[in-house]
């Protein structure tokens, strides 16, 4: 379910702003994870541009417990379709109606219609998704282990 969100080419202050706006969304219904895409080659705009913003206004109102997503990632277009085509076609990927006249949930669905192999429209809308998707799995997976083990310890062990 994609209950809401932002999208836009906006400025990095407008950016920041979104997580606190997020936060005032879902108040305390919901556990939230922030999270922002940070490989190498984004790191110091991360710690030079995108902290410093966080700080300032942590000072202001409160914090965000950001995280970075520094996985490694095959490329955008294989993630979205291997990771996210097959949810689509089986119809789990769920806009909110809701949110069908918000121009930042407009702009997704028109990211995830013109996703090409090429690339040549914005797609970081369905690369968000596609992000957040692994995440939830990855804490579902761990959520789910069973905590134990079926190997034997010695009983010389202490």
């Amino acid at each position: 379910y994609i209950i809401a969100g932002f999208l836009d080419q906006a400025t990095n202050d407008t950016f920041v702003q979104w997580f606190y706006a997020t936060n005032e969304l879902v108040a305390d219904a919901a556990q939230v994870y922030y999270f922002i895409e940070n490989n190498t080659l984004q790191s110091p705009f991360y710690e030079q541009v995108i902290i410093p913003l966080f700080d300032r206004y942590e000072k202001e109102k409160y914090k965000i417990p950001i995280k970075p997503d520094t996985r490694k990632k095959p490329d955008k277009f294989a993630r979205i379709e291997g990771n996210l085509e097959p949810l689509n076609s089986q119809g789990r990927i769920i806009f909110n109606v809701k949110e069908k006249s918000n121009p930042h949930m407009i702009r997704l669905k028109e990211q995830f219609e013109a996703l090409t192999p090429q690339l040549s429209f914005h797609a970081d809308g369905p690369d968000c998704i596609e992000g957040a998707n692994w995440i939830l799995d990855k804490k579902a997976g761990k959520q789910n282990k069973i905590v134990g083990s079926s190997k034997k310890v010695s009983k010389n062990r202490y």
